[in-house]
């Protein structure tokens, strides 16, 4: 029988094996260091977006503005302000009240309030329920509703109703460009 010599060819393939191990743990290596790059790079760009929308969502929203506004006109209705609320509108503003022709300009607007407020009736309750405010660019609206009562020569009476205040960027400010609104009370009486 002849006896071979394996010993040379195992030897080989034993040698080739560690080499391709050799390899497989460099490439390993290199996939891990990739990997954990991609892991970082994923992280860092989450927690930019995060940042991003924390300074966004703490940032002063445009519809805050225009609550605060719509809250300045109220406080100054009910303290028969006409200097404040005029302050409020634009220059070209129309007021639509219920059961009368619309008031164009900021100047027939004031003759309306300082009318108002120097008559028989006085503001002793008011408040809005915004339904919806949005902004979009240099426009804004806010709808919604409104409860006011009102103390009379004859009594208290409370009116209520929806409005509609459309809102321009004037001057760096909020002004209001429409107030439009209506009540759901019976219309006056002709004289």
């Amino acid at each position: 029988m002849r006896k071979t010599n394996l010993r040379k060819p195992i030897a080989a393939m034993a040698a080739g094996a560690s080499g391709l191990v050799a390899i497989a743990l460099v490439f390993t290596k290199i996939a891990i260091w990739v990997s954990s790059g991609i892991v970082t790079l994923f992280a860092a760009t989450m927690a930019s977006g995060q940042q991003a929308s924390v300074a966004a969502a703490q940032a002063p929203r445009p519809e805050s503005a225009i609550v605060e506004s719509a809250e300045k006109y109220r406080q100054a209705v009910l303290n028969q302000d006409a200097t404040s609320v005029i302050s409020l509108f634009r220059e070209d503003a129309i007021e639509m009240p219920p059961f009368q022709p619309p008031i164009t300009g900021r100047a027939a607007i004031a003759r309306f309030y300082d009318g108002s407020f120097h008559g028989p009736t006085k503001a002793t309750s008011f408040t809005f329920s915004h339904g919806e405010v949005h902004a979009d660019g240099d426009t804004a609206y806010d709808v919604g509703t409104y409860t006011r009562t009102m103390a009379t020569p004859a009594g208290p009476v409370e009116a209520s109703g929806s409005y509609v205040a459309i809102l321009k960027r004037t001057d760096g400010a909020w002004r209001i460009a429409y107030l439009i609104y209506t009540c759901d009370c019976p219309p006056p009486l002709s004289r």
